[in-house]
């Protein structure tokens, strides 16, 4: 009886530490594709227009590319051609992604919360 019982708290044990290994990755990747994004501004001074650009961009540029598409399949939707010389509030205080379920938002200076 104990011994299942052990199987059973570490079977718990290894999916709470699973779930929190996704959600980090899936913070990490919001996070390299907010940089992206960045980059790609300073080069072109706005936004990109979609997701295939902003992929594409990063496949030239080696900038995490797998990252960008994780996010894109976790069902993220970004704000697409943004100015940041017209943004009327904070960047801190701006969403540049959200999730279409649960799940953490990307802001517009970088910060995943």
């Amino acid at each position: 009886m104990r011994t299942t019982a052990i199987l059973v708290l570490g079977a718990m044990l290894a999916a709470l530490v699973g779930c929190g290994a996704g959600q980090a990755r899936l913070a990490n990747d919001l996070k390299a594709t907010g940089l992206a994004y960045h980059e790609y501004h300073d080069e072109h001074k706005q936004g990109p227009p979609g997701w295939d650009e902003l992929i594409q961009y990063a496949e030239e540029s080696n900038n995490f590319p797998d990252a960008i598409r994780h996010v894109k399949e976790a069902g993220y939707e970004l704000t697409w051609k943004v100015k940041f010389a017209d943004l009327k509030e904070p960047m801190a205080d701006t969403v540049l992604g959200k999730p279409t379920k649960a799940g953490p938002t990307l802001w517009m200076d970088g910060s995943v919360r």
